[in-house]
């Protein structure tokens, strides 16, 4: 879509673009990075865990995933309106990862507050953008 949209999306738009580009960026930082990112974040990674042949492919993998997710999302955000259904599969792809990281923080005994932002954004955020698109969808 060319031009300014008059669909009452443009704060939307915004929203999709800022969060796709933070996700390709963190994604690629933890595949070039490997834990290295969330060590500099304050996470306590034993040395040996941080080595573990398995665990830092299975980080980097899921970074190049989770920048595949950003990609997708900086894509959704060019046309939301147009891009409803893959928008909606993000959100509550995105949902239940937040349940996951929950799970985690339950079973581990809590987390960074930067962990609590990012889960309120997945199980909070995540089903407001639905929310949202779907009511501007119905204007």
């Amino acid at each position: 879509m060319v031009g300014k949209p008059r669909d009452g999306t443009r704060v939307f738009r915004i929203i999709l673009r800022v969060f796709g580009a933070f996700a390709v960026l963190t994604g690629i930082g933890d595949v070039a990075t490997g834990p290295g990112l969330l060590i500099a974040s304050g996470a306590v990674i034993p040395t040996d865990v941080a080595a573990d042949p398995l665990l830092n492919s299975q980080l980097r993998f899921f970074g190049a995933t989770w920048a595949g997710c950003g990609a997708m999302i900086w894509w959704i955000g060019g046309a939301p309106l147009e891009r409803r259904v893959p928008l909606l599969i993000m959100a509550a792809t995105i949902f239940i990862a937040g349940i996951g990281r929950l799970a985690a923080w339950i079973d581990t005994g809590g987390g960074t507050a930067l962990l609590a932002a990012f889960i309120g954004i997945e199980l909070i955020g995540a089903p407001a953008i639905a929310l949202w698109i779907e009511r501007c969808a119905r204007r």
